[in-house]
């Protein structure tokens, strides 16, 4: 925070949005960034937070997030993959953590879209 503070000084920066940094623990990311924002250290106004829709606790991950930080207003978790998916070609190093090709792969994009389908009652992006 104090890095960034010190690159964008003079700036006209009001407000900015945390991207999930490929976190392993999606609300204790949110409760991190939540604390910087509120003592002045960035000026995060909304929180983007990491959860996999897949897994089978998703509701409760998706709820520990909300009570993380009031600043949670979506979802990223990286699905893409382009080229055979052999586990060793990934378009983005997330899907290496995962190992799962939830574009093509019709009972992995089954759990997904059951978290998935959780976010609007919760008013939450992807």
């Amino acid at each position: 925070a104090e890095q960034y503070a010190a690159d964008s000084a003079g700036l006209p920066i009001e407000k900015t949005v945390h991207i999930e940094a490929l976190a392993d623990d999606g609300a204790g990311e949110a409760a991190y960034v939540d604390a910087l924002a509120s003592r002045g250290a960035c000026k995060v106004a909304a929180i983007v937070a990491n959860c996999d829709l897949s897994a089978p606790d998703a509701a409760a991950a998706l709820d520990k997030i909300q009570a993380a930080s009031a600043r949670v207003r979506g979802i990223r978790y990286i699905l893409d993959y382009d080229g055979p998916f052999d586990g060793e070609c990934p378009t983005h190093v997330a899907c290496k953590a995962h190992a799962t090709d939830y574009l093509r792969d019709a009972s992995a994009a089954a759990a997904f879209e059951r978290g998935f389908a959780l976010l609007a009652a919760r008013g939450l992006s992807f």
